[in-house]
C-alpha cells in the first residue's frame, strides 16, 4: 500500500508476539500505525492484514511512499484473498495524565475537510 499524506509511524506489529503486537490477538496481524497532522488536528491511520512492513517505527512516510505489502495476516474471516484494512482514529484530547487520546471510528462527512487538509484524501 502507498501512503499519500506525510506522517510519522507510531506503532508497528510485524510478528505475533504479544506487549506492542497486541492488536494482533484483535486480529489485525502485521500492522502499521502513522500518525499524521499536529496539535488537535492529528488523525491515526492503521494499515492491518500486511504480509510485510516497508517502513520502521519512529520513522516518517513520505507521499507516495510504500509502507507495506497486502496480503490476509491476522484474523480476516469472510475475505478471502489479499486484502488491506484501514482504520482512522481521531484525536480526542489528553487523559488525566496527559496522555493523547485516539478513538477509532468510520470518518463522517464533517471530517473531509481535515483529511483533505492532512493529505489523507483528495
Amino acid at each position: 500500500m502507498k501512503f499519500l499524506g506525510k506522517a510519522n509511524v507510531v506503532k508497528i506489529n510485524n510478528g505475533d508476539s504479544a506487549g506492542e503486537n497486541s492488536r494482533h490477538s484483535q486480529g489485525f496481524g502485521k500492522f502499521v500505525t502513522m500518525e499524521v497532522g499536529s496539535d488537535s488536528d492529528r488523525v491515526r491511520v492503521t494499515v492491518a492484514h500486511n504480509g510485510q512492513i516497508l517502513v520502521e517505527k519512529g520513522k516518517e512516510v513520505k507521499p507516495g511512499q510504500a509502507i507495506s505489502i497486502s496480503t490476509n495476516s491476522g484474523r480476516s474471516i469472510g475475505n478471502p484473498g489479499d486484502h488491506t484494512h484501514v482504520e482512522f482514529s481521531f484525536y480526542a484530547g489528553d487523559d488525566a495524565k496527559g496522555n493523547d487520546i485516539f478513538k477509532p471510528r468510520v470518518p463522517t462527512p464533517e471530517d473531509i475537510p481535515l483529511l483533505k487538509k492532512l493529505g489523507l484524501i483528495k
